[in-house]
């Protein structure tokens, strides 16, 4: 580690580890230097974590930078994105459209959104909305996700297109696609935008003002975490979520204050506050198992998924959850119905920040739910988090010492410069900068490298692996074609 890296690190272990509103545990309050050390191992800017008793919350931790830019602290009201923690949200709004009676989960989804169609014609018929949200029937189509989340060129047009080209692996399948048409179904049965029918109707009525699916609302706020990787020992900002890569698999920000609203809510059997949400039986039902999956066992045993909720247990206890991750973000909310009990914990950083909300989470549970032998996660994440690092470090000393890359171009620079177009994929641009290219595919930077003559290979975070060339024809560039789901040209 560098003497400013350490220097950082100790000043942040010098800082105050609790706000002096932040409520204490006593069984919990040894924790926080255990978790700043695996801050510092893991590459984790920012972290917050709360725990929720009842309707109270009675432990509070935040920790390190919420903008690696500025000596700013993480505060309860930071705004975090929350990436695929989004998506109970999604289910819990249309458990309260199906309360009013307007709209039944049971019914087929092509019901509402009539332009459905999947590569199978009688499956279309027969998914229901209540299949959607619970992942039944695993429907995900890759361009769909690459044009939602990441370049943000998603048409309704494009969405169809490529539905309709969707072969389900007909078992539950955990995919963003399910949700992205959950929101559309919103949309359909109560005449709004999916994220201000929850503005609207969940946010509001449950006093969440610091939850928003406007990531440009929520980056031009002063108290915001942004996305954070690690390049050797430094933090730096990693590209945010715009409004139009947020979608409704994956597309809010919250605070850990609201975080733990949005706990209270589910504890309170919809009500918080005194102001009903959803009713009691309507909540209860939404934590019931729907369909089973034990490939994810992250957080413990899993049993499957419920309305939105991936359902498992804790010790023998009942727990719903949900994490999400995103380049420079991480999140994990759970709660345990029978107990009472709810935890939040949002983070920004490199690969390791999954892995600390699990290890925050543990800790948690164990120290409250453990009755024998204690599972101790720290050094296995360490472990995990030190080799990734010592990856990372001889991936770049091997870059370094690489010769430069030459590029293998038959036309000057300049001349691969320019916007390039397809109907389906949407829009590649293409710019010279110093001796080499860079690009975007709609709001996704890319890094493009020339490994042989006219060649194309796609690097940078978020980027699709890919390849391709650039078509030339009498000294000119005229298209460029790319791997993504089969052969595309982009046409200048």
């Amino acid at each position: 580690m560098s003497f400013c890296a350490m220097l950082s690190l100790l000043l942040l272990c010098a800082a105050p580890s609790l706000q002096s509103t932040d409520p204490v545990h006593p069984d919990l309050v040894d924790f926080t230097p255990r978790w700043r050390q695996a801050m510092g191992e893991c590459g984790v800017a920012a972290l917050a974590m709360a725990l929720v008793e009842g309707d109270e919350v009675v432990h509070r931790v935040t920790l390190g930078r919420r903008d690696p830019e500025r000596e700013l602290p993480v505060t309860k009201d930071t705004l975090f994105y929350i990436a695929s923690a989004t998506k109970p949200y999604v289910a819990f709004a249309l458990a309260q459209l199906a309360e009013q009676g307007k709209v039944d989960l049971d019914a087929p989804v092509k019901k509402y959104l009539p332009r459905f169609q999947l590569a199978d014609a009688a499956l279309s018929a027969s998914i229901t909305v209540r299949d959607l949200l619970c992942h039944r029937h695993g429907l995900s189509r890759g361009p769909i996700v690459l044009l939602d989340a990441y370049t943000g060129e998603i048409t309704e047009d494009r969405y169809y297109h490529f539905l309709a080209t969707l072969q389900p692996a007909r078992r539950v399948v955990y995919s963003n696609l399910h949700f992205t048409l959950a929101g559309r179904v919103i949309e359909a049965v109560s005449g709004q935008p999916w994220r201000e029918y929850l503005k609207e109707h969940v946010f509001a009525p449950a006093g969440m003002t610091r939850t928003s699916g406007y990531a440009d609302w929520m980056y031009a706020q002063e108290d915001v975490a942004f996305p954070a990787v690690f390049a050797g020992d430094q933090a730096v900002r990693a590209p945010h979520k715009s409004d139009h890569t947020m979608h409704a698999a994956g597309g809010l920000g919250t605070s850990i204050d609201d975080f733990t609203r949005w706990i209270r809510l589910q504890l309170g059997r919809g009500e918080i506050d005194g102001v009903r949400v959803l009713g009691p039986e309507a909540t209860e039902k939404s934590w019931e198992l729907l369909s089973t999956s034990r490939d994810d066992a992250d957080f413990g045993p899993t049993e499957g998924f419920a309305l939105g909720w991936q359902r498992g247990s804790y010790r023998g206890h009942l727990e719903l959850r949900h994490g999400g991750g995103y380049t420079g973000s991480a999140s994990y909310v759970c709660f345990l119905p029978e107990l009472g009990l709810g935890l939040a914990v949002l983070a920004t950083g490199g690969q390791g920040a999954g892995g600390l909300c699990q290890l925050v989470s543990r800790d948690v549970h164990e120290r409250l739910l453990a009755d024998d032998q204690v599972v101790d996660e720290l050094p296995a994440l360490l472990e995990r988090a030190r080799a990734a690092r010592k990856a990372d470090d001889k991936r770049r000393a091997a870059e370094a010492a690489a010769p430069a890359a030459v590029l293998q171009l038959s036309l000057p620079l300049a001349s691969y410069a320019g916007t390039y177009r397809n109907e389906w994929f949407g829009t590649l641009t293409i710019a010279a900068r110093g001796a080499g290219l860079v690009g975007h595919l709609g709001e996704l930077a890319l890094e493009l490298r020339t490994p042989m003559t006219d060649g194309l290979r796609l690097g940078g975070q978020g980027a699709p692996d890919s390849e391709g060339h650039f078509v030339l024809a009498d000294g000119k560039v005229l298209a460029v074609e790319l791997d993504l789901d089969g052969p595309v040209r982009f046409t200048r």
